[in-house]
């Protein structure tokens, strides 16, 4: 079956379901601002979860439907299935390629192509230790009108790049945040993406319903990672805050962030 057969074949559950899993993989990736925010731990590991190809729980349900649903994502391969998390013994998933390609599309989301010619745009200008500060993406600063916008525009530019390791992100205590191009994502500006010819039209109003889709599952998962305790005792090394260190820089200490003991009441379990 080609791929335009596959997309036409796609029925509204799965592509409920595609969106939603985007929705939580952009809550994941989205910087964490505040150093002392309960959620930046589980979320930097769940983002090693997903970059290390672990991926995160499936919430889509474990009835027949759900399991009918996840069945076809994964066979039209649309959607990873990996085993499932230690302990908690719940499926995990991630988008394939085309998978994420497709629900961003869905969602009139920002596109790889679209977070390649920002990074090209980073790449001409002044870092520090690798990172860029946000301000200078945009060319405004802190306190100017309409600043928080454009701010949460460049983040949204950019979410494709950080759920592909193509940029990493870090905040200051100022809740400033930079940003820093990895060597993946240099090889990706030097080989270039463009859309794939298969993607669907979508209408304003699929636009409107699919984006609420994203919404209420990124809310959802934020809420989840904010929701959980920091841990206490013991000593889980050097973890970047919030959302990542240096390009491609591995975690260091007695206990990396890969191995670490993830806090409490985190949703989706123990990676």
């Amino acid at each position: 079956m080609s791929k335009v057969a596959k997309m036409a074949d796609l029925d509204e559950a799965e592509s409920n379901a595609i969106v939603a899993v985007l929705g939580q993989v952009d809550a994941i990736f989205r910087p964490c601002r505040d150093l002392f925010a309960p959620r930046w731990v589980a979320a930097y590991l769940d983002r090693l979860a997903l970059l290390d190809g672990r991926g995160i729980s499936w919430t889509g349900g474990g009835n027949r439907d759900a399991s009918r649903v996840l069945e076809s994502l994964v066979e039209k391969r649309l959607v990873r299935r990996h085993k499932a998390r230690s302990q908690v013994k719940t499926v995990a998933v991630s988008l394939t390629d085309d998978g994420d390609w497709l629900a961003r599309t869905l969602c009139h989301h920002a596109l790889p192509d679209h977070a390649i010619a920002l990074m090209r745009i980073m790449a001409d200008l002044p870092a520090q230790g690798g990172y860029v500060l946000e301000t200078a993406i945009c060319g405004r600063e802190y306190g100017s009108p309409g600043i928080t916008g454009e701010l949460l525009q460049i983040e949204d530019n950019l979410a494709p790049a950080l759920a592909r390791g193509w940029v990493v992100a870090n905040a200051s205590t100022h809740l400033h945040v930079w940003y820093a191009i990895t060597r993946a994502g240099r090889a990706a500006m030097q080989s270039g993406v463009s859309p794939p010819e298969w993607l669907p039209s979508v209408t304003p109003d699929q636009w409107e319903r699919f984006g609420q889709i994203h919404a209420e599952a990124s809310a959802a998962m934020l809420a989840a990672l904010d929701s959980c305790q920091r841990p206490t005792g013991g000593d889980i090394g050097e973890v970047p805050l919030p959302a990542g260190g240096p390009p491609d820089a591995e975690p260091r200490g007695k206990r990396t962030a890969a191995t670490a003991r993830r806090p409490k009441n985190v949703h989706g379990g123990s990676n």
